[in-house]
């Protein structure tokens, strides 16, 4: 019984170790609100956008187009942006193609609220959007993922204690899984332009490289193959980081963009609305998420 018992331990350990990120990840949720991965999205608005907007997320889907795509709206005081309508109406889509997608809504924690009450609120602000992108990915992981070269294991994750001085280590985590990630992903960031601060230019930076990696790299020998990873950031006003970080042909500006209740009859003129088969271009791709 005793030699059963070690037996099946030791296949535990060895599950663990190989498969069970979702495990080792699970303390990272302690540092981001769920609420902000999605926000509901209400399809009684209609979404009015110029027709340059439309054209920008109708390239940005197709496979040849630069992957990143910022969306930069007027600044508003509301509760809901124009532009935080659009990621969360191409949230719905992706969704309902069956396109993996990782999301973030961010916000700023008032001073105080964060377990490390001396951070400036940016700077938890990134923490959570970082975290929250790692564990999402980690649940949508491919079950190839364990067997690609530099596997992530129990360590790696043991260092992300919510600091600012283990952002560097969860931004490399980051890359990783990006780079194992499904053939067709979707990543949506509503909001970076609150993350502006001296305290976090250098790691924002750092962020925008890593969502660029998976794209600059090419596939070798041995390696796990690159997945089409295609980023939308939507911004009411304008990211420092993205402004400076992001080509001309990157950027796309909503400042005339608005929501509203969709009444019969009252015109739109000059505006357009989103076709719901924006993502067609890319459907092909997706595959089922990996359940474990």
């Amino acid at each position: 019984m005793e030699e059963e018992l070690l037996n099946v331990s030791a296949a535990l350990i060895e599950y663990d170790e190989t498969h069970n990120l979702q495990y080792y990840s699970r303390h990272l949720e302690d540092s981001f609100v769920n609420d902000q991965i999605r926000i509901p999205h209400n399809p009684s608005v209609g979404l009015f956008l110029d027709w340059q907007v439309v054209a920008a997320l109708q390239e940005w889907t197709t496979l040849d187009s630069p992957p990143i795509l910022n969306v930069v709206g007027p600044s508003q005081a509301e509760e809901l942006s124009s532009t935080a309508a659009i990621a969360s109406h191409c949230i719905d889509l992706a969704n309902k193609s069956r396109i993996p997608v990782i999301s973030f809504f961010c916000e700023l924690p008032r001073r105080g609220t964060s377990s490390l009450t001396d951070m400036a609120p940016e700077m938890a602000a990134l923490i959570s959007l970082t975290y929250a992108l790692i564990r999402q990915l980690v649940d949508i992981l491919p079950s190839t993922a364990a067997d690609c070269p530099n596997a992530l294991d129990r360590q790696s994750f043991e260092r992300l204690d919510g600091s600012p001085e283990t952002l560097d280590d969860a931004l490399k985590i980051l890359g990783q899984l990006l780079h194992q990630s499904p053939p067709i992903l979707l990543c949506i960031i509503d909001g970076l332009q609150k993350l502006d601060d001296q305290e976090t230019q250098r790691h924002l930076t750092l962020l925008l490289e890593t969502l660029r990696s998976p794209q600059s790299t090419m596939s070798v020998e041995g390696a796990c193959p690159d997945p089409l990873l295609k980023i939308l950031f939507t911004t009411a006003g304008r990211s420092r980081c993205l402004l400076s970080g992001l080509s001309r042909s990157e950027l796309v500006f909503a400042e005339r963009s608005s929501t509203s209740p969709r009444v019969p009859g009252k015109s739109t003129r000059g505006k357009r609305s989103l076709s719901p088969h924006l993502l067609a271009p890319v459907e092909h791709l997706a595959v089922e998420p990996n359940l474990r």
